[in-house]
C-alpha cells in the first residue's frame, strides 16, 4: 500500500480527539458526578498585581491535573501556596474528583507536595538532561478528608482567573526554571504529521513536542481502527523518533493508558512509574526511550 507523511490539517485535530475519545471511553467509561472542566485560581497585593496563582484541568475520569502553580518568590513560606493548593483540590472534590496530579522537577517544589500528603508516583530521570521530573497523585474522596477554607493571610483573598492569567503564571515559572533549563515553555517546537492513503484518507496521526533541552514527547498517536495492528502506527513512530533525533534529541517520552502500555514497551519504551486509578480500575503509565 501506497502512503504519504504529511502535515496535520485544522480540521484532522478534531477528528483524532473525537476518535480517541470515543476508544478511551468505550473502555473506560466518564465517571458520572464528574465532567471536564478547568479553573484558575490567583491571589493578588493590594495594587491588583498576581503574586500566587494555579490551573486546574479536569477530566471526565474525575481527575484533576494541576499545572501550572506559583507563587512570587517574598511570598514564599507564608502558607499563600498552601491554601491555593487546598482550594485547589477543594474545588476538585466538589466537582466530583477522586484523584489530584501535579509534576514538578527537582529544583522545583517536591518537598512542598510530600508535605501536602502528595504521593510519589514517578521518577523520569534526565527530564531534562542533569535533572529529575517528578510525579505525584493524591486521593481526594478517601474517608475523612477535609478541605481547610483559606486562612493563611487574612488580608488576601483567592479570586478566579482567566487565561491572561495563566499565561502570566507560565510566564513567570519560565523566569525561574530558566535558570536551571533553557526556556521549558516557549522553547516548545510542535510536530504534528498524519499518514494519509493514495486518495488522500487519514490513516493515522501523531503530535509530537520537542523541548529545547534535547528532549521529546508524543502527545498522540492515533490509527483508526480499519488499520491497527498493520504497521501503520509504527511507521509515523519511526518516522517522529527520526525526525526529532535529527533535531538533536537523546530521548523520547510518552505517557500510557495500561491497554495501550504494551505497545510502546514492544518498541524500546521503558516504564519509568505508574498512576493507579487513572482511570479508575486502570493505571496511567509514563515511559521513556533512549534515541
Amino acid at each position: 500500500m501506497k502512503y504519504s507523511i504529511v502535515p496535520l490539517e485544522d480540521s484532522d485535530f478534531e477528528l483524532i480527539d473525537e476518535k480517541i475519545g470515543e476508544y478511551e471511553n468505550s473502555i473506560a467509561p466518564p465517571e458520572k458526578d464528574a465532567e471536564e472542566s478547568a479553573f484558575v485560581l490567583k491571589i493578588t497585593d493590594e495594587k491588583n498585581n498576581v503574586i500566587a496563582g494555579c490551573a486546574v484541568e479536569i477530566n471526565d475520569w474525575g481527575i484533576a491535573e494541576i499545572e501550572p502553580m506559583w507563587v512570587e518568590e517574598r511570598y514564599r513560606g507564608q502558607g499563600i501556596g498552601s491554601a491555593l493548593l487546598r482550594e485547589a483540590e477543594r474545588i476538585s472534590a466538589e466537582k466530583g474528583c477522586h484523584l489530584s496530579t501535579l509534576l514538578t522537577h527537582d529544583w522545583q517544589a517536591k518537598g512542598f507536595y510530600e508535605k501536602h500528603g502528595y504521593t510519589l508516583c514517578c521518577t523520569i530521570e534526565d527530564w531534562p538532561k542533569g535533572h529529575r521530573e517528578y510525579l505525584f497523585e493524591k486521593w481526594l474522596d478517601f474517608e475523612g478528608q477535609t478541605y481547610a477554607a483559606f486562612s493563611a493571610r487574612s488580608d488576601y483573598e483567592i479570586e478566579f482567573g482567566n487565561d491572561d492569567d495563566i499565561d502570566f503564571l507560565i510566564d513567570r515559572l519560565d523566569e525561574y526554571d530558566s535558570a536551571y533549563v533553557l526556556h521549558p515553555w516557549d522553547g516548545i517546537e510542535y510536530i504534528e504529521k498524519k499518514l494519509i492513503d493514495e486518495e488522500g484518507t487519514l490513516i493515522a496521526g501523531i503530535i509530537s513536542r520537542v523541548y529545547t533541552w534535547e528532549a521529546a514527547q508524543v502527545v498522540t498517536l492515533w490509527v483508526e481502527e480499519p488499520y491497527r495492528n498493520k504497521g501503520f502506527g509504527s511507521k509515523l513512530l519511526n518516522w517522529i523518533e527520526t525526525e526529532v533525533k535529527e533535531k538533536g534529541c537523546t530521548a523520547m517520552r510518552v505517557n500510557s493508558p495500561d491497554w495501550s502500555v504494551e505497545y510502546f514497551k514492544k518498541r524500546g519504551y521503558a516504564i519509568c512509574g505508574a498512576t493507579k486509578d487513572y482511570p479508575k480500575g486502570h493505571s496511567w503509565y509514563y515511559l521513556k526511550r533512549s534515541l
